[in-house]
């Protein structure tokens, strides 16, 4: 009798067959999504439903460890999982644009920006198929690269059942009652993050713990793979029993299923052990989510270009058995020829290049916030276009109130309230006194409506003031200034915590209902009291060195995500014209949970994407110039683009934000460059 002595195998032979099994179980993946399987009438390998991605779930227990559960660890799980789903998602993103620009043809910026809306929202809930979460519709699944967070909240559980016991009977109970619920709550609501796939993958992962805990793979024998063949023939190919669906936490039996999903496994085992001179299922297994990715990313964006390819080329009827070989080849090559381009080029680049963070910015200045200004003066240029209602909506919930979270970040108590006023008219004053000549200079045949415009420096105006023009986009200068002057009184004469929390939270619900009454003041006042809160948060976020935490704390994106989007699907916000959402506690939170997202956002780009993280800091640096040129200029620049481009279309709408922001950078290069000049002459 053949036996598999599992114990005599050195590492690198048990390394091998483990990657071995994960390259088989990738390509039975990508048989699985031609056609669900189905390759012409003949040919139905529906079957690996049933367990190319449990091969996957045993594969993590196996070389699963017990783990400390600190944030160091979920920091890092989150960082090999759900960094590569971000980037994939981005892809798809950057993709679809692509496909519907030069592949439909449409340049509609209202249809382009719907695109992006729908790619963020549907990476938000991170759902491979259900697009139904209670009462929220959000019209499009991400797909299979549900996949990562599924597996990520799987681990978790996991480790955070060990945490609690190593108990083999007690462990196998808790994941078999998780895997249930998971089952069986799927059929009447649907979770975002695919937590519910997750609670049936930790089952499958509890079962290749105890395999390697119990080292059962020494006691495979011949006997063993000719009982598993028969159950494959039996209650896989015969009567369908092949089928977990672990997409929608879907088993087609609960005991025959999870039977058939262990003996494949174990087949793919034998398969993946005397595999010993061909290397190419180790390499695919040894880098699989490279290999997953890029082919989740073509099983999304790229299918339309393997069927054109197809049917014209190779005159292939579609629905025939050509039509889904050649399908399944090119999705086959595409994966393995771009993963191992990838794989080969990360190689390369590690082996050239000493890629190290960039220290060069000043322990006192956090470069993130600068990248986080920079992608909110971006996503500001963007929403003051006609653009899809949802991205709109995506943009306002939290675009302007950052700015004031921001400036409450960076404030600091001072005993002389004279000097910190002083201090802050110099700051915002300063600038809003250059917008006003310069805006009267250019103006100067009707210098009245100027001067009054930009005295009184309203937004807009509803029920008073209805006679006098909107300052425009700059108004958001004078809210920052007026804000701050108020928190300063505020935090001179209010010590005690209690009292100006409730002092605070007045003042904001306050300005809210004088919004909302209609009653809209100059300076817009009222909106300012409004957005004394964020600035308060700030401030406090500060004092406790809660922005840090965050920083550090991935495990929170999928608390902060969820109730952003719940904010944004309940009304948003448009501080401009009044609108605060259907719930003043609800619209703030969520509010303050986006700008805490989009920070996040930014920390990453600071560490991971060098040449982005520089532009972006750049125009955050340079906010206000970019504001106060887009103010006086921006129907200039599209007036002009305009004429070489079509007003309402993608390269009118790029070119257009992108000349603003320049212009607006090349403003703030020439005022540093004075300030310095005039700093050396003084010395002199």
């Amino acid at each position: 009798m053949y036996h598999y002595n599992y114990k005599i195998m050195d590492k690198s032979s048990r390394q091998k067959w483990i990657d071995n099994a994960k390259g088989i179980a990738l390509i039975c993946v990508i048989i699985g999504h031609i056609n669900a399987g189905k390759i012409g009438e003949y040919l139905d390998f529906s079957f690996v439903y049933g367990f190319h991605l449990i091969v996957f779930c045993l594969l993590s227990g196996f070389t699963l460890k017990k783990k400390e559960l600190n944030s160091t660890f979920v920091n890092s799980l989150f960082q090999k999982l759900m960094v590569p789903y971000f980037v994939t998602c981005a892809c798809i993103m950057l993709m679809d644009l692509w496909n519907h620009l030069f592949f439909e043809h449409d340049g509609n910026i209202i249809t382009l920006t719907g695109i992006v809306s729908k790619d963020l929202l549907r990476s938000f809930f991170a759902s491979g198929t259900i697009m139904q979460f209670g009462t929220v519709e959000i019209g499009s699944r991400i797909g299979a690269i549900w996949w990562l967070p599924a597996i990520f909240f799987a681990v978790l559980i996991m480790q955070i059942l060990l945490s609690f016991t190593d108990d083999r009977l007690r462990l196998g109970v808790s994941t078999s009652i998780l895997a249930m619920l998971g089952n069986i709550s799927a059929q009447f609501i649907w979770f975002p993050f695919s937590i519910q796939s997750a609670m049936e993958m930790a089952f499958f992962i509890w079962i290749g713990y105890e395999i390697k805990r119990s080292n059962l793979l020494e006691r495979v024998s011949g006997r063993w793979y000719v009982v598993a063949a028969l159950i494959f023939l039996l209650w896989a190919v015969r009567f369908k029993y092949s089928t977990i669906y672990v997409v929608t936490a879907h088993i087609n039996d609960m005991i025959l299923s999870v039977i058939v999903a262990l003996a494949e496994c174990l087949l793919v085992y034998g398969l993946a052990v005397n595999i010993k001179r061909f290397n190419g299922f180790a390499y695919v297994g040894e880098h699989s989510l490279i290999f997953l990715c890029v082919h989740l990313f073509a099983l999304e964006t790229i299918w339309r270009y393997f069927r054109a390819f197809t049917v014209r080329i190779l005159h292939q009827e579609v629905g025939t058995w050509s039509f889904y070989r050649w399908m399944l080849i090119l999705n086959l090559l595409f994966a393995l020829i771009i993963g191992t381009m990838i794989v080969e080029g990360r190689r390369y680049l590690a082996n050239r290049y000493n890629i190290v963070k960039d220290s060069t910015v000043s322990a006192g200045r956090d470069r993130s916030v600068d990248i986080l200004r920079g992608i909110l003066i971006v996503s500001m240029l963007i929403g003051h276009n006609q653009i899809d209602p949802l991205l709109r909506k995506t943009i306002y919930s939290c675009h302007m109130i950052a700015f004031v979270f921001l400036s409450g970040l960076y404030y600091k108590r001072k005993e002389d309230m004279k000097a910190a006023v002083l201090h802050v008219i110099r700051t915002f004053m300063v600038p809003y006194g250059v917008f006003f000549v310069l805006d009267l200079v250019l103006h100067i045949h009707k210098a009245g409506i100027i001067l009054t415009k930009n005295i009184i420096g309203i937004s807009f105006a509803k029920n008073i003031l209805t006679e006098v023009h909107s300052v425009g986009p700059v108004y958001f200068i004078l809210i920052l200034f007026v804000v701050r002057v108020i928190y300063i009184l505020i935090d001179h004469f209010i010590r005690h915590p209690i009292y100006k929390s409730l002092a605070v939270i007045l003042i904001s619900w306050v300005g809210m209902k004088v919004g909302q009454k209609g009653y809209w003041l100059p300076w817009s006042l009222d909106v300012t009291c409004y957005c004394l809160i964020f600035y308060y948060i700030g401030a406090l976020c500060r004092e406790h060195g809660f922005i840090e935490w965050v920083k550090k704390q991935h495990l929170l994106y999928f608390a902060l995500s969820p109730i952003w989007v719940y904010m944004i699907y309940k009304g948003s916000m448009e501080i401009a014209v009044r609108n605060y959402g259907s719930q003043y506690g609800l619209t703030i939170i969520g509010a303050l949970c986006g700008t805490l997202l989009v920070y996040k956002l930014s920390v990453f780009i600071d560490d991971y994407m060098g040449y982005v993280s520089t532009v972006l800091s750049a125009l955050g640096a340079c906010t206000v110039y970019i504001l106060i040129f887009h103010t006086i200029f921006n129907g200039v620049v599209s007036k002009y683009v305009a004429m070489r481009f079509g007003l309402g279309y993608a390269f009118h709408f790029t070119l257009t934000i992108c000349l603003q922001l320049f212009a607006g950078w090349v403003v703030y290069r020439v005022v540093q460059y004075l300030k310095t000049f005039r700093m050396a002459r003084d010395e002199r």
